[in-house]
Formats: structure tokens, C-alpha cells, sequence
């Protein structure tokens, strides 16, 4: 059950993939049907909203149709009102912000495309990346917005775009490789092991190079893919 076409080589028992917004709409979908309340399972109802609300960035992405709405306004009667809020606004960690600042500084924009790479990063940390992805797309002037971190010695990427013009999908199978990499109108993201000899090399000045030298070649056919040659300050 999705809402993006499925990627795997050994067909599912049930395939359910639909042109929505949201796969939790899929999921109230299935609920109502067989005629399910969840009137006495605020937790359900609160989680399903939250996955619409996600999805749909606030019902903002094109992808939203009218399942997504009528999934939400049918759930909202039941939502633990607290436990949304504490979801939703929930306090960001320090480390946030520093790498936000770190990516600004490492920024590279050419026309309406921004890229930066935000370094290693740990796992525990790894929503950093599409976090800042996120905020970096609504930056005057960028419509296409793409952050790289290192975690557990893979080269992990995140894409948003507004740009009618980008196939992010696209975009992310020839740059990366189409076992690397994927995503949906507007959102993709990819993750491309290092290798190796990535892991063996214990010189920091050997490894700063070799992750320096990965970055340009990635930003240059990522640039390329775009059509984006000239840089603007």
C-alpha cells in the first residue's frame, strides 16, 4: 500500500498504489470501508494525521487530492489534540541549528538550484538532512534544494523541489543509480555507499580529500542533470 509506484523485483501478495497525497489516506480508506470507527482510538486517529499532514506538506504539494482532505477532516473529530502538538512542536536539538548554519556557509547556488554538503553525520541524527532540505526550499529565490551528509559511511542525499521543470525521480536514479536512489514529484533522496576503501583509510587529510573530491563530482552532475552551468553568487 503506497502512494508512489512500487520498486521491487518480487511482485506483492497486494498491491494497492494509488495517485494521492498520503498513504495513511489509503490506510482510512481501507478503515472506512469495512466500516471501522476510531472514535475509541485516539492514538490511530492522531498517528493517521499526522502521516497526512507529513506527506502532503500541510495539503501543499500537488500530489494532494481530495482523499487526503476527507481523510483528514473524517480523523480530526478523533485526534488527541495534546499528543498532536507535542508531535508537531516538538523542541529541536542544538545540533540542528549548527548544521543548518554549516550548510548555509557550505552553500552553492546556481540560478534556482541550491546545493550543500552538511558533512558526517550520525544516525541518530539523520533527519537533519531532509529537515534542512525542507527549510532550504522555501529560501527566496531557491526552488530546488538538495543537502548531502555522510552516515555510516554512505553518502546520504535529499532533494525537494518546486520546480514543475525537475523530475526528482529522475533525477535521482541517473545520478545516483536506480538501486540508490528514488522519490515522487518533488521529493527524492538517495543513498549511495562510500565503499571500502572509504572505510580503510584512516588518514583524515587522505579521507577529507577523497570526500571532497566525491562532493564536486556529485554537485557537478547533479548541476548538469539540472542544466544549471552558470554560478550565481
Amino acid at each position: 500500500i503506497d502512494h508512489h509506484p512500487l520498486d521491487r523485483d518480487d511482485p506483492p501478495k497486494l498491491k494497492d498504489v494509488r495517485i494521492c497525497g498520503s498513504t495513511c489516506a489509503i490506510v482510512w480508506d481501507y478503515l472506512r470501508s469495512f466500516e471501522v470507527s476510531l472514535e475509541n482510538y485516539p492514538d490511530v486517529a492522531t498517528s493517521l494525521v499526522i502521516g497526512i499532514k507529513t506527506d502532503t506538506l500541510d495539503f501543499t504539494r500537488s500530489t494532494t487530492v481530495e482523499l487526503d482532505m476527507e481523510a483528514f477532516r473524517s480523523l480530526l473529530p478523533f485526534v488527541d489534540k495534546v499528543a498532536l502538538a507535542r508531535v508537531t512542536q516538538f523542541p529541536l536539538p542544538k545540533i540542528i541549528f549548527e548544521t543548518e548554519a554549516k550548510a548555509f556557509r557550505n552553500k552553492e547556488i546556481r540560478n534556482t538550484t541550491l546545493i550543500s554538503f552538511i558533512g558526517e553525520i550520525t544516525a541518530h541524527n539523520r533527519d537533519i538532512i531532509p529537515t534542512i532540505a525542507d527549510r532550504f526550499a522555501r529560501m527566496d529565490g531557491i526552488s530546488t534544494s538538495i543537502i548531502m551528509g555522510i552516515i555510516d559511511n554512505a553518502m546520504v542525499v535529499c532533494i525537494r523541489s518546486d520546480d514543475s521543470r525537475v523530475d526528482v525521480p529522475d533525477l535521482c536514479t541517473n545520478v545516483f543509480g536506480k538501486t540508490n536512489g528514488g522519490g515522487k514529484e518533488g521529493v527524492g533522496a538517495a543513498k549511495m555507499p562510500l565503499g571500502i576503501a572509504y572505510e580503510l583509510i584512516q588518514n583524515k587529510e587522505a579521507k577529507e580529500l577523497m570526500i571532497k573530491e566525491i562532493v564536486v563530482g556529485l554537485k557537478t552532475k547533479i548541476f548538469e542533470a539540472l542544466g544549471e552551468h552558470e554560478e550565481v553568487e
